[in-house]
């Protein structure tokens, strides 16, 4: 990542929306009559703007630095670990795929900012009339997400480590992708070109 796009997100928005913030103060302490320098003006909007660009760093240091490490760490940890001694494929150490009854099935780690731990799992399947009222029926966690021409069954579980002890999420998947099945929602097939 160039230092540019690093920029544009991790600190523009912050250096906008604090600049702002403090600009607006600014004008509403002088129009409400207060007695205001322009040195101590200069001097809230800089303090402003570091504390901006402290909070961006923050935010690039965990997500670029810290999280990918982290992340690392929970594939490798239970429950998922158990994923990949069934031949689940670690995909540029950041989540796994692998099948279960023939669908396709992407379980990747998140950590958010208050270290609380999410699996998000995604479902390839095939579109098909009717089906925004059907997956809802699987789990309250579940909903229908289209990416580009791709359509998916989006699951996530917080604090999921605590959540799934032993083979309960490989039950959950088993139990999903049978339904699926039972109910002709057919997995994505690939179709690879040499």
């Amino acid at each position: 990542m160039t230092g540019k796009e690093i920029f544009h997100k991790y600190y523009k928005k912050k250096l906008l929306l604090w600049g702002t913030v403090a600009i607006v103060a600014i004008v509403g302490r002088i129009i409400g009559g207060h007695q205001t320098s322009w040195l101590l003006a200069v001097g809230y909007v800089l303090t402003v703007l570091i504390v901006a660009l402290l909070l961006g760093y923050g935010d690039y240091h965990f997500r670029e630095k810290k999280s990918p490490a982290l992340i690392k760490g929970l594939l490798d940890a239970e429950p998922l670990l158990q994923f990949q001694n069934i031949g689940f494929l670690k995909e540029e150490d950041a989540s796994l795929y692998g099948h279960i009854n023939n669908y396709e099935i992407n379980l990747s780690p998140i950590i958010g900012t208050s270290n609380e731990k999410w699996l998000l799992i995604m479902i390839p399947i095939q579109p098909r009339e009717g089906l925004e009222d059907y997956i809802s029926k699987y789990q309250d966690n579940f909903k229908l997400i289209a990416s580009g021409n791709m359509l998916f069954m989006e699951g996530r579980y917080k604090d999921y480590i605590q959540n799934f002890m032993g083979d309960s999420l490989m039950k959950l998947l088993q139990k999903i992708t049978s339904a699926l099945k039972d109910d002709k929602i057919e997995p994505v097939k690939y179709i690879y070109s040499v």
